[in-house]
């Protein structure tokens, strides 16, 4: 039991570090994923229920990247402030600082 634990845990690990491949590249396309109502069953005694779930609006980049000599593209979810910031074509960098126009760090 104590090494299924460990095998567990070490599968976990590489699975989150592989999430990203890439942090850092060219943004290609950028689109916004507009909040939609899903239903999720949940089980009440016997018979089962559709609940209406609603989602959240997401901002999506499609960044374009080397890693080692392979060309891999991959999506990032970020903030309203950073879709509006780059444009396709513009070098997006993972968890770069964005300065406003006086320069300040927001």
């Amino acid at each position: 039991m104590r090494y299924l634990k460990i095998l567990c845990v070490v599968l976990l690990m590489s699975f989150l570090v592989a999430c990203h491949q890439i942090s850092s590249g060219t943004v290609v396309d950028k689109y916004i994923d507009e909040p939609h109502t899903t239903f999720i069953p949940v089980m009440t005694g016997k018979s089962s229920v559709l609940v209406p779930t609603r989602t959240k609006r997401r901002y999506i980049l499609v960044v374009s990247g080397q890693v080692g000599n392979k060309h891999v593209e991959e999506t990032f979810e970020v903030t309203a402030e950073e879709y509006k910031y780059y444009e396709i074509g513009n070098t997006f960098i993972r968890d770069a600082v964005l300065e406003n126009d006086e320069g300040e760090r927001e």
